[in-house]
């Protein structure tokens, strides 16, 4: 897949763990997200941009520690972000900020799930539901984003932090749902769709897709 470069500065309330700020460690910033599903159910996923280490990034502002407590925090958050195999690229920029390339393709009959970027700190998903409340006797694809309260969404703003960013989903199988913002032929692959999300604040709609394999 061809990925635009991560160019767009940050927020969008679909990218956000319904948990409190303060409970989260990472949010993302900067960002390019792109998911292609074909319809026998194989997936790839890439997220391109920037992410922020919140616990961090506070401690900065607060100037509750130095340069050198600094460098031994990213230490941690680097090897902590780099257990996950699918993260090609992890780079510290600066004030709790990682630039990450993060990319991972399988089966998705097969794997059930998949999130970006662990299940405790789902920014975006896509699960295969055999049991659903769309169609009966049939299952389908679901690709979602966590969302957030109006309360966790005033205290992102008041810690200074914000994120836009684009989501674009390609498949060729039937799409029962969708709140995308945009839909076209997706260039160079007959037969598919790609439906883009381009979010550009904290009150940007959550986005939702849903398809049906097979």
């Amino acid at each position: 897949m061809t990925m635009i470069p991560a160019r767009r500065l940050a927020v969008a309330t679909g990218f956000l763990a319904a948990t409190a700020l303060l409970a989260a460690c990472y949010l993302p910033v900067r960002f390019d997200a792109e998911i292609e599903v074909d319809r026998s159910g194989f997936y790839s996923m890439i997220f391109d941009g920037y992410i922020v280490h919140v616990p961090l990034r506070q401690d900065l502002a607060e100037k509750k520690i130095g340069p050198s407590e600094e460098k031994e925090k990213v230490a941690v958050v680097m090897r902590d972000l780099k257990r996950d195999k699918a993260f090609t690229e992890v780079a510290y920029q600066k004030q709790g900020i990682f630039k990450v390339h993060w990319t991972r393709k399988d089966d998705l009959m097969r794997v059930g799930m998949v999130t970006f970027f662990r299940r405790n700190e789902a920014i975006l998903t896509l699960k295969y539901l055999k049991d659903n409340i769309y169609l009966k006797n049939q299952g389908v694809i679901v690709m979602s984003a966590g969302d957030t309260s109006r309360t966790v969404r005033q205290q992102i703003a008041d810690a200074g932090l914000n994120m836009t960013g684009e989501v674009r989903l390609i498949t060729d199988a039937k799409v029962l749902q969708h709140n995308a913002t945009q839909v076209q032929d997706a260039a160079g692959k007959p037969g598919k769709k790609i439906y883009v999300w381009r979010l550009a604040d904290l009150n940007a709609p959550t986005p939702l897709l849903v398809l049906v394999p097979g």
